[in-house]
Order: C-alpha cells, then sequence, then structure tokens
C-alpha cells in the first residue's frame, strides 16, 4: 500500500510539472534572471535573454519553452515584438535541435509581417532541429501565471544585507555575483538619464539587477568571456541628488560619449559639470572599467584652463596606475593658467 501512495505521488509531481512554480524551481538562479526577461513586455529584454541562451548553448527545455511561448504570443498579436527579436529567439530555440519546437518555428517563417533577414534565421533554426520529441503546445504554459509566479518568488527573496555590495568586484561574471549577493527582487534592462536602454560600445543593451534597499548591478556582456560581467555598482545610498546627471553615470560608454560632447564645447563648460568631472577622477582613477572616460575628462579639465582643478590632476597623476591616464594628468597641469573658485575638494561639488 506504501509503494501504491508513492507511485501516486510521483505520478502526481510529474503531472505538475509544467506548472508555474514548478518551473521557477526547476531553473538555476541564471536561468531565473533570462527566464524574467523572456517574459517582459520591452522587446530589448527578450532579445537580451534569447542572445544569452543561443551564446551559452542553454538547452534547458522549461526556458526554451517560455521563449517559444513568447514568440507564439507575439506572431498572435500578443505583445508584439521586433523581427529582429523573433530572429533571436529562433536561434536560441533552433540551437537546442530538439524537433519539439518545429510547429512554432515554422508559423514564424511563414508569418508575413517578418522581415527576410529576420526569416531566414527562423529558417536555418528550423533546418537544425534533428532531434525527436514530443511537440510543444502553444498555451499549455500559462506565460501570465508563470510572470506573477516568478515575481511572488522574487517577493520572497531575503532582503540584501547592504554591506554585501562590497563584496563584488567589477568584471565578475553573473553567476560568482549571484553566488555572493543572492537573487534580486527585480530583473530589467538599465535606462539612461534620458530613459533610453543603455548600450555598450558594441551596441549591446544592459542588464539591470534591482536588490531592495541596498541598490542596483550592471552587466554588460563580454564577447571575451563569454558571459555577462558586472560593469556597474550603483549602491542605494550613493543614489542622491546627482543620480541622474549624465556625469555620474555608472556606465563608461555613455560617460566617455558625454565628455566627448563637452570636450568639443569649451565656452558652455559649467563649474557643477567640472566639479563633479573632479569627483570622478578622484573616486576612478584606479578603476580600469572608467580608464578610457577619465582620460577624455581630463581633457576636458585642461580646456576649461581652470587652476581649480590642480590638486584634482595632481592627485590622479600621483596615484593613479595607469600610465596613459597619469601621462595626460601631467600634461594637462601645464594647461590650468586662469583663475577659479578656490581649490576642488573633495565632495565639495558646486550646486546651481
Amino acid at each position: 500500500m506504501l509503494k501504491i501512495t508513492k507511485a501516486l505521488m510521483l505520478t502526481a509531481i510529474m503531472c505538475l510539472s509544467t506548472s508555474a512554480a514548478a518551473i521557477t524551481e526547476k531553473l538555476s538562479p541564471e536561468l531565473r534572471i533570462y527566464a524574467q526577461l523572456l517574459i517582459s513586455d520591452d522587446t530589448e529584454a527578450v532579445k537580451r535573454a534569447a542572445f544569452s541562451i543561443f551564446h551559452h548553448r542553454i538547452i534547458k527545455q522549461e526556458l526554451l519553452d517560455i521563449a517559444a511561448e513568447r514568440m507564439y504570443l507575439s506572431l498572435h498579436g500578443k505583445h508584439r515584438l521586433e523581427s529582429d527579436t523573433i530572429a533571436w529567439l529562433a536561434r536560441a530555440i533552433g540551437q537546442s535541435g530538439s524537433k519539439r519546437y518545429a510547429p512554432v518555428l515554422t508559423e514564424a517563417a511563414n508569418y508575413k509581417d517578418l522581415i527576410n533577414s529576420s526569416k531566414n534565421h527562423v529558417k536555418r533554426a528550423l533546418r537544425s532541429l534533428g532531434m525527436s520529441a514530443p511537440p510543444y503546445k502553444p498555451n499549455e504554459l500559462e506565460l501570465d501565471k508563470f510572470k506573477t509566479e516568478l515575481q511572488q518568488y522574487r517577493d520572497n527573496l531575503p532582503v540584501l544585507a547592504k554591506p554585501l555590495f562590497k563584496q563584488v568586484k567589477l568584471l565578475s561574471d553573473i553567476n560568482t555575483v549571484l553566488a555572493k549577493v543572492g537573487e534580486p527582487q527585480k530583473v530589467t534592462m538599465a535606462y539612461n538619464h534620458e530613459g533610453n536602454v543603455l548600450k555598450d560600445a558594441i551596441n549591446r543593451a544592459i542588464i539591470e539587477l534591482h536588490y531592495k534597499n541596498s541598490g542596483k548591478l550592471h552587466f554588460q556582456f563580454s564577447k571575451n568571456a563569454m558571459q555577462w560581467v558586472l560593469s556597474g555598482i550603483l549602491p542605494a545610498d550613493k543614489q542622491g541628488k546627482f543620480t541622474g546627471h549624465p556625469m555620474m553615470s555608472n556606465y563608461p560608454y555613455e560617460l566617455e560619449r558625454y565628455l566627448e560632447a563637452l570636450k568639443a564645447k569649451r565656452a558652455s563648460l559649467k563649474l557643477q559639470d567640472l566639479d563633479l568631472l573632479a569627483e570622478r577622477l578622484m573616486t576612478e582613477y584606479n578603476n580600469e572599467l572608467y580608464t578610457n572616460a577619465l582620460i577624455i575628462g581630463v581633457k576636458v579639465l585642461a580646456r576649461s584652463g581652470s587652476t581649480r582643478y590642480k590638486q584634482t590632476l595632481e592627485y590622479v597623476r600621483d596615484n593613479t596606475q595607469y600610465d596613459d591616464l597619469r601621462s595626460i594628468a601631467k600634461r594637462s597641469l601645464k594647461k590650468l593658467n586662469s583663475g577659479g573658485r578656490g581649490s576642488y575638494q573633495k565632495g565639495d561639488i558646486y550646486k546651481d
């Protein structure tokens, strides 16, 4: 009798294996992040998840089923995705080699609104399916229910102790970071001060993990490591008055672009901009991620000609470990010859 009971219990568990709660539990912390992005209404988020699944050769059926359902819903007019995003979903699903996804890929290949380049990716994915498997059934996975279940899971996660952010290092891979600080309460794309998706130097969007009461972590995809790596740490206690200012961007490429624009506009340089730049220099002078941006920043201070920033450049010259930054700081000191509002002191940012 006991054996029968166990058998019945096993059958019940198997029947529930496609439930929202069961899927959430079956996914690893990293895969739960990709799942969260897949069910987003943001087409860029879906694309980043599909991109990750493809490049990491992930064949976890529960995750691929979510990708297939997301594609199916878009093809049927719900939460429409861009053609390029559908192409990435097809590549992500196709690399599994499983004929389970042949019906949904066939439908995508015949979708009249899909642009030709994306349709070609879908057809290639379809041709790559060789392993027999029971077909994926659209609507069997209730995506809205799964979305609710996944958010409930995140809402019940323990709140991170603030000091844990100090344990993570920039350029660490996402699994190393998650092992140290745990899973976030929210996963989104990162946005800049203008409300646009943050992108790296090769136009790839940035993932943002939100930790309640602690702040946010930014991840960009490293082609060399073929992994998402930590590119920005935004503690909640440092997101004050100047958080939205582009000079305080935690993304190097965005900071570089802003500084390049300032470098070309000597006449319009504002004291607050220059003070914020001096603050960044005195804080990030040994941060490899910001070296290129800071080299441009030193040139901006040199163009201002203000002796207010003499001590700032001397500090960088004497303390940075990067030869290029030290060299440009040394040369730029000679260009500071006009009077300023005293000498800039760390933390003493001019307020308009």
